[in-house]
Formats: structure tokens, C-alpha cells, sequence
């Protein structure tokens, strides 16, 4: 496919920004309504529901990709999405601010991005990531998704009376 002319080009990145903008914005939105309908703290929705949601786009790509394009395509989205959110989106909120990193997120969070990126290059080392490859990094997506669900259910409490009474009412 040939660009467009650069003017429709650059409306269509000025759309598509904004698009995404309104939809990150529906995202938080609707997970917020989702933890106080649910009783749960913003925060065990934003480690879940959030983080699987911000994932989407990638993962469309990556079906588009091996669908019409290249597989290429969808290994560099993921790639490329998670040295922007490292290096990007930490960076910059580092510069504004320094960031705290408690022992529970180097104990528990970061071996789980270790081992991720060990399994993308060890199971990729053949030059392939085949559906078996993809039942390994599927299987580690769960226990990582389990590990945090527990330590959750451990850690908070749900919302009490009095926290709810200054909260603004579900949308649900």
C-alpha cells in the first residue's frame, strides 16, 4: 500500500491519537466503576483489568500480522511496546518524579519480566515460537496473573463503608 497524500497521512495520526486518548480515558474510566461496583480497590483492577486492556492494541497487531502481513510484525509490536512502556513510560515519570520500588514488586514482579524475556529468546532461539512455545508463555502469563491475584486477596481488603461514602457512585 502507497502513502496518501502527507496531509491525510497526518490527519489520520492526529485521529488515531485521539482516538486512542478517548479510549484510554472510557479504559480508566470503566475500571474504576468496575472496582467500586465490585467492592475491590482501584488499584487490584488496575493490576488486572488495566494491564490485560493496555495489552489489547499489541495483541491485535500481532493477529493482524500473522494473519495478513508478517509474523515480524507482531513480535516487533510486542517488542517495541514493552521497551517504550520500560524505558518511555518510566523514564519520563522517573524524570518528574522518583519512583519508589518496594521488595514485593523486585521479589515478585520482576523475576516474572525476567523470565518472560528469558522465554521469548530461549523459545525463539530456533527462529520460531510455535503453538507449544505459545502454550509455555500462555502458562506463565497464568501464574504470573495467579501470583498476583493471591497476593491481592492477601494484601487489601475490600472498599469499606466509609471509603465508599467519599467515592463517587458506579456507573454500572
Amino acid at each position: 500500500m502507497s502513502p496518501g497524500p502527507p496531509l491525510i497521512e497526518l490527519l489520520l495520526l492526529a485521529g488515531g491519537a485521539a482516538l486512542l486518548y478517548i479510549g484510554a480515558e472510557l479504559l480508566v474510566r470503566g475500571a474504576s466503576d468496575l472496582a467500586l461496583a465490585l467492592g475491590l480497590k482501584a488499584s487490584t483492577v488496575g493490576v488486572t483489568v488495566v494491564a490485560f486492556a493496555t495489552t489489547t492494541p499489541e495483541l491485535f497487531v500481532s493477529l493482524l500480522g500473522a494473519i495478513t502481513v508478517s509474523t515480524d510484525t507482531g513480535l516487533g509490536a510486542i517488542v517495541g511496546s514493552n521497551v517504550a512502556n520500560i524505558g518511555l513510560v518510566l523514564g519520563v515519570s522517573a524524570l518528574i518524579r522518583p519512583l519508589d520500588i518496594s521488595d514485593t514488586v523486585l521479589r515478585r514482579h520482576v523475576p516474572f519480566m525476567v523470565l518472560a524475556a528469558l522465554l521469548l529468546a530461549g523459545l525463539g532461539w530456533d527462529g520460531r515460537i510455535g503453538a507449544l512455545d505459545g502454550i509455555v508463555l500462555l502458562a506463565t502469563l497464568v501464574a504470573f496473573t495467579a501470583v498476583i491475584m493471591r497476593r491481592i486477596r492477601e494484601t487489601q481488603s475490600t472498599i469499606t463503608d466509609a471509603e465508599r461514602e467519599v467515592m463517587p457512585d458506579a456507573r454500572l
